[in-house]
């Protein structure tokens, strides 16, 4: 008797890739943040690159563009602390050259602001606008849950990419359930804050029900952002 084998159905098209790249933190610097030399991984004439970030920022300064190897990224979703401050964002641009590149974060605040990123590149998406977006943010001060919640459908051969901020605080470890966590960036001081970052891949149509959580530590408010392609 032979073996069956199990098909998958993307609807008659290949499913998406995604692969992070890289994180990277600037200082408390005026004017825009510039990371040079991102690797951006293997060039192909349909490869976007999505960026988490976080920032210092307000509502009334916030992150006015981002370019990504020189091109225009639109920004996806943004989710906001309770006082109009630290977002959380992703933003996606298509990028087909090139192995690496600089990545711009321009904003019309006059002094010196934090920024922290995570790098993502993928493949064989049918569009950059998202499927979904869900944002979350957790800041109950004593009683505080220590846990932000996203949840996002995502088809077949399609995938999430979702961003976590610790408001301010220290903590000893991140822990990711319904996602893969693929970086986190500790602050390098209390009042800096981190970012952690996390993605799934989708075989079959599916809700991604996401929860980020900062353990122990003077860990206070989080942020969540999650954003799902095809």
């Amino acid at each position: 008797m032979s073996a069956r084998r199990r098909s998958i159905s993307y609807g008659g098209s290949l499913p998406a890739t995604r692969t992070f790249l890289t994180s990277d933190r600037k200082p408390s610097t005026s004017g825009t943040h510039t990371y040079t030399g991102v690797s951006f991984g293997a060039a192909s004439s349909d490869r976007c690159i999505i960026v988490s970030l976080t920032s210092s920022l307000t509502t009334a300064t916030p992150v006015t563009s981002v370019t990504i190897g020189g091109v225009s990224a639109t920004r996806c979703a943004i989710s906001w602390y309770f006082n109009n401050t630290l977002p959380v964002e992703i933003w996606i641009a298509q990028v087909p050259t090139g192995t690496s590149g600089n990545i711009a974060i321009t904003t019309s605040a006059g002094g010196g602001w934090t920024s922290v990123i995570g790098v993502y590149a993928a493949t064989r998406l049918k569009s950059i606008v998202p499927v979904a977006t869900s944002v979350d943010q957790d800041f109950n001060g004593s009683t505080w849950n220590q846990v932000v919640n996203t949840s996002v459908f995502v088809p077949a051969g399609g995938f999430a990419v979702s961003a976590a901020r610790l408001g301010s605080g220290t903590y000893s470890s991140v822990a990711w359930t319904g996602a893969t966590q693929d970086f986190a960036l500790a602050q390098v001081t209390a009042s800096e804050g981190a970012l952690s970052g996390a993605s799934l891949l989708a075989i079959a149509n599916t809700t991604a029900n996401i929860s980020t959580t900062f353990n122990a530590g003077t860990a206070i408010g989080l942020i969540g952002a999650t954003v799902s392609f095809r």
